[in-house]
């Protein structure tokens, strides 16, 4: 499976890129779910961010099956998924069951799909979730049955921007001092500071300004800057407080 992994830049200005592989590991009974994930078709999304889908997720291709009792397992199907709910980052099985493959003449094949063939049933299991309001899923700060660890994922820097007047940020890692500077004074932007469980640390409105300098008095970790303009233009910047 061909895997591409596009890199963060954490320079003074950089152009929004993302990663498309991230590899989830930890503690979960869920061994399957230790793996690379993916966003398919590098177009999946859900409630507006990237939806990202496990490889080692159950095919949906019968002729992968080798032998009548593994042919008759793949009727039983298991996705596992790291996605956003719309409040939370999840990651999520997802169980399916229903007539997706036959075993005929020595080979796995689609089963016929007829107007008296029972739908498919699913049940979802949310393994774990995160709060974050990030632009993609955070590296840590998960809680549930299951303890993942993210890498590949936001890398210091610009995680995304919309912005069409540029800025620069600095010095980031930063001791407390962060400082914003645009190119030309920006009408009207609300700036919210989170950390990585989502708690708001800040929220707050400027306006005609190109200088916005914060004052990161918190806990040694990572933060993200999310600017929204008047006209709902968004940039995420993720910092480290030293």
């Amino acid at each position: 499976m061909n895997k591409t992994l596009l890199s963060f830049c954490a320079f003074f200005i950089v152009q929004f890129t993302f990663s498309q592989t991230i590899t989830v590991s930890g503690s979960c009974t869920e061994a399957d779910a230790l793996s690379d994930y993916i966003q398919i078709n590098g177009i999946d999304t859900q409630n507006g961010k990237t939806k990202y889908t496990g490889v080692n997720s159950s095919s949906a291709d019968c002729s992968q099956y080798v032998g009548e009792s593994a042919c008759d397992a793949a009727n039983t199907k298991f996705t596992y998924t790291i996605e956003w709910s719309g409040t939370n980052w999840e990651w999520v099985k997802t169980t399916t069951t229903g007539s997706f493959c036959v075993w005929l003449i020595e080979e796995c094949v689609p089963a016929a799909q007829t107007s008296e063939t029972d739908p498919p049933q699913s049940s979802r299991e949310v393994l774990a979730s995160n709060p974050a309001d990030t632009p993609t899923p955070p590296c840590t700060g998960w809680t549930g049955d299951c303890a993942p660890t993210l890498s590949e994922c936001a890398t210091l820097g610009l995680i995304s921007n919309e912005f069409d007047n540029q800025f620069t940020y600095y010095p980031n890692p930063t001791d407390d001092k962060f400082n914003i500077k645009f190119e030309t004074p920006i009408e009207e932007l609300t700036l919210n500071l989170t950390n990585v469980l989502g708690q708001v640390i800040m929220n707050k409105t400027y306006k005609n300004t190109k200088h916005i300098a914060l004052n990161i008095n918190q806990p040694a970790g990572i933060y993200f800057v999310k600017l929204t303009s008047k006209n709902n233009k968004e940039a995420y910047i993720k910092v480290m407080k030293n």
